[in-house]
């Protein structure tokens, strides 16, 4: 199936899903940039990132997420951990449509990465206030999955 390229808040996303996390960011009141950055890896490798989450202090960088419509492969995993160990920022993979249980692979600065459901990432960095309720998860997932963008730049609930 190939990807519908969407426009949301003045940002080209290369697919709709992609767009509908920069709409769960934003109900979740998570600063974010869309491909801030491309990096070379070594070994002839690089690397274009979805998204940076970042600190609202600015004082510990942010968070690294792409996003996937099915698990990631071994050499993304891979391409994934050399940039945090790089970088020194942690990274995460979120894995199918918005939804406060989907799947989300953690990948950390050492090279180990675990699988959780979304709620568990820790966006309590990335937002004043703190990490969000899940209930305040749950939300932000409806606004994501509901926002309708056929008809210009609109996020939230239809």
């Amino acid at each position: 199936m190939k990807a519908i390229q969407t426009r949301y808040k003045g940002y080209h996303f290369r697919s709709r899903l992609e767009a509908r996390y920069a709409v769960l960011f934003d109900a979740l009141k998570i600063k974010w940039d869309y491909e801030p950055e491309g990096f070379e890896l070594g070994g002839g490798f690089r690397y274009l990132p979805d998204f940076f989450l970042h600190r609202p202090d600015h004082t510990q960088g942010g968070l690294w997420v792409e996003i996937k419509a099915k698990h990631p492969s071994d050499a993304e995993l891979m391409r994934m951990r050399l940039l945090c160990e790089q970088s020194g920022h942690f990274g995460w993979f979120f894995v199918g449509t918005p939804e406060h249980d989907a799947l989300a692979v953690g990948v950390h600065i050492n090279g180990a990465h675990r699988i959780f459901p979304l709620w568990v990432v820790p966006f309590s960095g990335c937002r004043f206030g703190g990490a969000p309720a899940l209930s305040e998860i749950k939300a932000a997932c409806a606004d994501a999955r509901s926002a309708r963008f056929e008809f210009g730049e609109r996020g939230g609930r239809a």
